[in-house]
């Protein structure tokens, strides 16, 4: 044991005691690396704070027109277009671009409209851009999936960055992407759907002003203020209540805000309202927190329906929040060497298709290009991640069938294709050899088996150029 005199331990406590107060003054608000609520001032500053509403804000940049935040990362546009983004709240910016005029983060993918209608988008905060297509007046992104409208109303979308566009419908005003089903209203107020790209349009209402929809739940109000919601696209019309002015999903949860500046809240279509707060300008929502800017642009928040209201800061211009399970891929920590096998007791000997040109085996053309391996199981079989990673796609998509994509980070995304089961869901956090799906025979398929894909830098690569494990 090595002993101290008093007046060594005293120095030392000293310096302990001073290292902690410059740390309280200077770097404690920057110790949390995802910032969960984000508010742009009235000066146009972000400060932004972890999910603890009693945790301390940190100043991020000023001269925000637009912000965004999805797990750890944030992206900011300034007035003049130019676009940058950072992983984590103490993290170091990145410029991305210059011109332009909106933006979405997916995942790990960043796209953006820039002057002019170019559409272009990159995985990562380090990716290449890559143009997608020109012209176009609005956009949306969800998992895997793109989609764009032209000012005439023209519709049109695709899987994946260098996936090829398909025209969806014409005369569309506003559309989203809900999972693998599309939601659009046209310029008369028509309120349609469709279950993937090459789905039949269904009519749900007429009439309609705004719309929302997430998983199976779709919301609509009427120009009136009158606010309905059904679950799915053949399900029955409810009526919520009326006299509504905005409002917002968040899982189960439906909020919105009366007109006369009431918010209000109630989980599923038929639970109960509550009144939470009045005087209220804007609000948001996640999981787990509701956020208000109400009189004189304070903002106030708690967490959940029975929660306490807090007074957090004042001069609040917007507020987003964004969920707590959303994390993005670290590029910079993930460092694959080997993968593994995505069916356990297969292996290479059971491929029944290759990586390359080949004839279709259902269209029988000649010179097709198959995009990964096809590996042959019986139905039932377990698939499991190849890798860990953030699963950004889990829907049926076409020919693919039952789908799921994971985000591993570093530009590398994999591919699971013909599904009979989903095991995980849109923004889990999967583990390597967790199990994520069932091996089936779903879309264009001719027997059970697993198409798998590797997909680096958005184009697919052969994923027997891989080491597995």
């Amino acid at each position: 044991m090595i002993k101290m005199s008093n007046k060594l331990m005293i120095c030392i406590t000293i310096s302990v005691i001073a290292c902690l107060f410059c740390m309280n003054l200077s770097t404690l608000a920057a110790t949390s690396t995802s910032p969960r609520i984000a508010v742009q001032l009235n000066d146009d500053t972000l400060v932004t704070k972890d999910n603890s509403l009693t945790s301390v804000w940190t100043t991020q940049i000023g001269g925000v027109e637009d912000y965004q935040i999805e797990g750890n990362r944030i992206v900011t546009k300034s007035k003049d277009g130019k676009l940058v983004g950072k992983d984590g709240a103490s993290s170091p910016w990145t410029t991305l671009i210059g011109g332009v005029e909106s933006f979405k983060l997916e995942g790990n993918r960043i796209i953006a409209k820039c002057s002019g209608g170019k559409l272009i988008a990159k995985d990562g905060l380090n990716g290449t851009w890559i143009t997608l297509i020109g012209g176009i007046d609005s956009f949306d992104a969800e998992g895997d999936r793109i989609a764009a409208k032209y000012s005439d109303g023209k519709l049109i979308a695709k899987d994946g960055i260098n996936g090829t566009w398909v025209t969806l419908t014409g005369g569309i005003d506003t559309f989203k992407l809900s999972g693998n089903k599309i939601v659009a209203k046209d310029k008369n107020g028509k309120l349609m759907a469709k279950d993937g790209m090459y789905g039949a349009w269904i009519t749900l209402a007429g009439g309609i002003d705004t719309f929302d929809m997430q998983g199976d739940r779709i919301i609509a109000k009427y120009p009136n203020g009158k606010l309905v919601g059904k679950d799915g696209i053949n399900g029955t019309w409810v009526t919520l209540i009326g006299g509504i002015d905005t409002f917002q999903l968040e899982g189960d949860r439906i909020a919105a805000k009366c007109l006369d500046g009431k918010l209000i809240a109630k989980d599923g279509l038929y639970g109960t309202w509550i009144t939470l707060i009045g005087g209220v300008k804007s609000f948001a929502l996640n999981k787990n927190i509701i956020a208000a800017i109400i009189t004189d642009d304070i903002l106030v928040a708690k967490d959940g329906i029975q929660g306490t209201w807090l007074t957090l800061t004042g001069n609040v211009k917007n507020v987003k929040l964004t969920s707590i399970t959303a994390e993005i891929p670290d590029p910079q920590n993930e460092n694959i060497t080997a993968f593994k096998w995505p069916v356990p007791g297969t292996d290479t000997s059971d491929i029944t298709s290759g990586f390359g040109i080949r004839v279709h085996p259902v269209t029988k053309a000649a010179g097709s290009m198959h995009y990964g391996i096809d590996i042959a199981a019986p139905e039932g079989s377990d698939i499991v991640a190849a890798e860990s990673g953030k699963v950004v796609f889990a829907e049926s998509s076409g020919s693919y069938g039952n789908r799921v994509i994971i985000d591993h980070g570093n530009n590398i995304k994999t591919t699971y294709n013909h599904c009979s089961q989903f095991l995980v869901q849109v923004g889990y956090q999967v583990s390597k050899g967790q199990v994520i799906a069932k091996v089936g025979s779903t879309g264009r398929s001719t027997g059970n088996h697993l198409h798998f894909e590797v997909v680096k830098n958005g184009s697919c690569v052969n994923p027997l150029d891989y080491k597995y494990n």
